[in-house]
């Protein structure tokens, strides 16, 4: 854990991250002491206190910005994450200040990032005496708590797992019950509205639920899937897993819509990048893997005679699983059907496995994504084909 150097306002911090976040290389998690967490509420916010007449002339410095990285292990969703910031910065003196907290995925490591602003409503600066010292105390304090010990250098925690993506069952690796509950964790602490979403959320990391009626109720067991998407081994019982995973998944499903209809930003971001990317792909697998060097996995949903008629987007930077129609205007699975159909995308997959699409990524040069306009994209695209088709008559 880390406190930069402060600088003479919060926009200096909240444009780096929004910059990260137009790139798809952060998101929001969220806001305290605040009306919203839109960019404009948070730099209105921010400007009220920085512009208070009280504030001493010889105050230069009035941004707070922290880094939190959690080590190799401890992955902290957004609600633990918001919890963990929410500890600190009282521990620090600003659990009254306004804060806004980003979770970044531009490196190996999963981390986050707090901005805030030194002054309270009065004008006066809070103390940042033996702020780093007082830092260190704090997180042994918290360590328990949140299952990490403070390593050396700037507070820096070390746990046990972390990572931007979800990790795919290796049917070679052994573990194969620890592999699949760590997987089945990590899949629960997605937002997803349907129980369909998350089965795939399971076959994208290489396992399969199965379900059967027995007059106890329902029974559900998992099972591992190798490459080709086969089922390998024998099928797990969720009981055996230190899981009540039908009372945790009923509860998701029941939180789950709630949570994705507040992750507008997240929308935008996941819209923009697909739309990018559509643009520059020569295949559904091709686009499927520039997708997943921005964080993202698709899924397509096909008819009998492989046409595409549905597409579900994972975000594993928000951990948010949309349908193509819940990203909003200028994105549709028709786009990826006339791909297709209208030769865009000249290798036909509908064939192939929806695997195939989340395999581990490979080098693909993707465009610079800033979250473009959704209608002037789809426009442009529309006019891409329409050239192609005069070409070929």
């Amino acid at each position: 854990m880390k406190i930069q150097r402060g600088a003479a306002s919060c926009r200096t911090p909240v444009g780096y991250n929004e910059r990260k976040v137009a790139s798809g290389e952060a998101m929001v998690v969220g806001v305290s002491n605040m009306e919203g967490d839109s960019l404009a509420t948070v730099l209105r916010t921010f400007d009220a206190y920085e512009n208070n007449p009280a504030i001493s002339a010889r105050t230069r410095s009035l941004s707070f910005h922290m880094s939190i990285n959690p080590g190799p292990g401890e992955g902290l969703d957004d609600s633990r994450a918001m919890a963990l910031a929410r500890d600190i910065m009282e521990g620090l003196g600003y659990g009254s200040q306004p804060f806004i907290v980003y979770r970044h995925t531009d490196t190996g490591r999963e981390h986050f990032h707090v901005v805030s602003v030194k002054v309270d409503r009065t004008g006066r600066v809070i103390s940042d005496s033996n702020q780093r010292r007082h830092l260190q105390s704090i997180l042994r304090d918290l360590g328990p708590r949140y299952g990490f010990v403070v390593g050396r250098g700037q507070g820096r925690t070390q746990g046990q797992s972390s990572g931007v993506s979800l990790r795919r069952f290796d049917p070679d690796a052994g573990n194969r019950t620890e592999q699949i509950s760590d997987i089945t964790r990590r899949c629960l602490s997605y937002s997803f509205s349907t129980r369909e979403q998350f089965e795939m959320l399971l076959r994208r990391c290489g396992v399969r639920m199965v379900s059967s009626n027995t007059p106890s109720g329902e029974r559900l067991m998992l099972q591992g899937l190798d490459r080709s998407g086969a089922p390998t081994g024998r099928p797990v019982k969720a009981s055996t897993l230190g899981i009540n995973l039908r009372d945790a998944l009923e509860e998701r499903l029941r939180e789950g819509p709630g949570e994705l209809r507040c992750r507008r930003r997240e929308k935008d971001r996941v819209r923009g990048i697909a739309l990018s990317c559509l643009g520059y792909s020569s295949s559904a697998r091709h686009f499927g893997r520039m997708l997943e060097r921005k964080g993202i996995t698709v899924m397509f949903s096909r008819t009998e005679d492989g046409k595409i008629f549905g597409a579900t987007f994972m975000d594993h930077g928000s951990r948010s699983v949309f349908k193509c129609s819940e990203l909003g205007e200028g994105i549709s699975a028709g786009l990826f059907r006339d791909a297709e159909e209208q030769g865009q995308w000249s290798v036909r997959e509908g064939q192939e496995r929806e695997s195939a699409v989340a395999e581990s990524p490979q080098k693909e040069s993707i465009p610079h994504t800033s979250a473009p306009d959704a209608k002037s994209m789809e426009r442009d695209i529309r006019k891409k084909r329409q050239r192609k088709k005069g070409l070929s008559i």
